[in-house]
C-alpha cells in the first residue's frame, strides 16, 4: 500500500485515464493480463458453458467466465478448430458516434498502460472500411498474442466497441 504522496501519484496517474468510464485502468489491467497469459491455451481455463451466439459463425463459442470492466459480454470463439485463430471478444454497449471514441480512446490507453513494454502498439484501419481498430502485439509477428480495440460502425447512428485478445 503506498505510503507517501510520491508513491500514490503513479497509482492516480494509471486510473485517471479511465474514470470516466466507470473503472480504472487498475481494474482493467488485472483481468486483460490474465486474458492475454491465458491465450496460449485457447482459453481453456476461462471457458464457461459453450453457446450459441446469432450472427457469429465460429465452431466453438464459450461465454468467458472472466470480464473487462463495463463490458455487456465477453465470449470465447474458435474459429478453425483448436490449431487456427481463438479469441476471446468483450463488447461494450452500442452507441452514438462521440460517446464511442470517448469510450475507444479510454480503452486505447488503457491497453497501452497494460501491454509490457517490449509489445508494438499501432492504431489503424479495422478489417473494415467502417472500423478503427489499435493493435498491440507480443514480439514474434503474425502468430504472437495480440490485444485489439475496435470501434465500428453497427448502424446508420450506432457504434460498437470490442475488446478483443487473440491467441494461436
Amino acid at each position: 500500500m503506498p505510503t507517501s504522496r510520491t508513491q500514490l501519484l503513479p497509482l492516480l496517474a494509471l486510473a485517471a485515464p479511465t474514470a470516466a468510464l466507470g473503472w480504472s485502468t487498475e481494474d482493467f489491467c488485472g483481468p486483460l493480463m490474465q486474458m492475454v497469459e491465458q491465450a496460449p491455451s485457447a482459453f481453456e481455463s476461462l471457458r464457461g458453458p459453450a453457446t450459441e451466439i446469432p450472427g457469429l459463425v465460429q465452431d466453438f463459442t464459450y461465454v468467458s467466465t472472466l470480464e473487462l470492466p463495463g463490458a455487456v459480454q465477453c465470449t470465447i470463439g474458435m474459429f478453425g478448430g483448436v490449431s487456427q485463430d481463438r479469441s476471446l471478444t468483450c463488447t461494450y454497449k452500442r452507441g452514438g458516434a462521440k460517446p464511442t471514441e470517448k469510450g475507444f480512446l479510454k480503452l486505447e490507453e488503457a491497453v497501452r498502460a497494460c501491454v509490457p513494454e517490449e509489445w508494438s502498439v499501432h492504431r489503424g484501419r479495422g478489417e473494415t472500411a467502417d472500423a478503427e481498430t489499435v493493435l498491440a502485439q507480443a514480439p514474434g509477428g503474425m502468430n504472437a498474442t495480440s490485444v485489439q480495440v475496435t470501434r465500428r460502425q453497427a448502424d446508420a447512428k450506432k457504434f460498437t466497441l470490442e475488446v478483443r485478445v487473440v491467441g494461436y
